[in-house]
């Protein structure tokens, strides 16, 4: 154990001589390349576990909102559970059991088909 400290403090003292040596010998990737290297890490890290997925799941409820079609039964982020009997551009037309009300497509939570139901 004695060696190796002794081994160690001697590696340490030549690089120390080494360095006051030659301090303007330093390249730019030899003084900044590890914070870079951990820049991009962590830049792609928060890529693929933030940002993909969550491109992914919008992806997804535009998808269901633009198949929304006549006869369907959705349910609305505020909860109203209604069979759509009108579709337009951007507003889709829900009668539920009181009255018919309009809603916009980004106001649709989760939808189903009545063929889906049927297959259950």
């Amino acid at each position: 154990m004695l060696k190796a400290c002794s081994l160690f403090a001697a590696y340490a003292e030549a690089a120390a001589e080494g360095a006051a040596d030659a301090p303007e010998k330093v390249g730019f990737f030899q003084q900044y390349g590890m914070t870079i290297i951990l820049i991009v890490a962590m830049v792609a890290v928060f890529y693929f576990l933030i940002l993909r997925p969550q491109k992914k799941r919008d992806k997804e409820a535009r998808d269901m909102r633009d198949s929304i079609k006549v006869g369907d039964e959705v349910i609305t982020i505020g909860g109203i559970v209604g069979k759509v009997c009108n579709v337009k551009e951007d507003r889709i037309t829900i009668i539920t059991s009181e009255s018919k009300m309009v809603f916009l497509k980004t106001a649709i939570s989760s939808v189903s088909s009545p063929e889906s139901e049927l297959e259950q």
